[in-house]
């Protein structure tokens, strides 16, 4: 088993995401799909701009040396 690190790129939250993907059943993936698509947009619109304010904002912020 690989270990557990914490990823903060987007792409390694890509791939995370994937490995997850993967190893659900597929009727567990048709019912992720199905509740993406009926509340994905309202969720979008309500918790998106929050997101993308935290986002950039922690990209503002110096790193430490």
């Amino acid at each position: 088993m690989a270990p557990r690190v914490l990823v903060r790129s987007p792409v390694g939250v890509a791939i995370v995401a994937w490995r997850v993907w993967q190893r659900l059943p597929p009727s567990a993936r048709r019912h992720a799909l199905q509740v993406a698509r009926k509340h994905g947009y309202n969720v979008a619109t309500k918790h998106g701009p929050k997101l993308a304010l935290l986002v950039a904002k922690r990209a503002r912020v110096p790193k430490r040396p």
